[in-house]
């Protein structure tokens, strides 16, 4: 009887699946096609050169990958690292009290670098809406200069998700150790208490560090979204 209660939900789990991909599929294509007209429109009323025009079209997908993606990283991520916390915390309240002193540097770095990201993405959103005029009309000199230019604002993009991420697992790894003397002080300890406590602290050290990568995503999207609108 468990064993067709199993297969029941598995399948009840991936029937939901499929209808989920399936319907995200059509909604976000329709949801670019109807953006992408519109964007068109509102464009070539402001009279924008038709070179940054088709730019900001290509810039649009990001916008609804955003929505399709990273929309679900995100909330996945903020439960997982609230849903993580909590449960550290009615584990032990000292714990969840360093879980809670922990993320005042993680939110710090946070801010720090979605702020970097804004502006790193607005400079390279700039190089891009340029890449078709100089792609067409300059020479190789130029379109090589462009190219640079790119990889260039990529790169630092990169390094601020690298150092952000590395910061915030050096905090995960200070709570881990503060975690493990915690509990080996504590009598009547089990090795099930330990491993629960780890998977937790493992679940929330996840969450934090998928965020630098959505915030950077979310930063990109923003700078877009203000393209498109203005």
């Amino acid at each position: 009887m468990m064993i067709l209660a199993v297969v029941g939900v598995w399948l009840l789990h991936l029937l939901i699946g499929l209808t989920r991909l399936l319907y995200d599929t059509h909604a976000f294509t329709r949801a670019y096609s109807d953006l992408v007209q519109r964007t068109v429109v509102a464009q070539r009323q402001d009279h924008v050169q038709p070179e940054v025009i088709a730019a900001r079209v290509a810039l649009s997908r990001e916008l609804v990958a955003f929505f399709q993606f990273g929309v679900p990283a995100l909330v996945t991520s903020l439960v997982g690292l609230v849903g993580s916390a909590f449960m550290l915390g009615r584990h032990d309240a000292l714990i969840g009290a360093m879980v809670v002193a922990v993320l005042l540097p993680v939110i710090g770095m946070y801010i720090w670098f979605g702020k970097r990201s804004l502006r790193l993405h607005h400079l390279l959103n700039n190089q891009m809406e340029r890449e078709i005029g100089l792609v067409v009309r300059s020479p190789l000199p130029s379109v090589a200069l462009h190219l640079d230019r790119l990889r260039a604002w990529r790169m630092r993009i990169s390094a601020g998700v690298a150092t952000t991420w590395g910061v915030v697992d050096l905090c995960s790894l200070a709570l881990c150790a503060v975690l493990l003397i915690r509990l080996s002080s504590q009598p009547g300890v089990t090795p099930g208490n330990i491993y629960a406590a780890l998977a937790y602290l493992f679940n929330f050290s996840m969450a934090v560090a998928t965020l630098p990568e959505v915030l950077q995503h979310a930063a990109r999207v923003r700078d877009i979204w203000r393209r498109l609108t203005t």
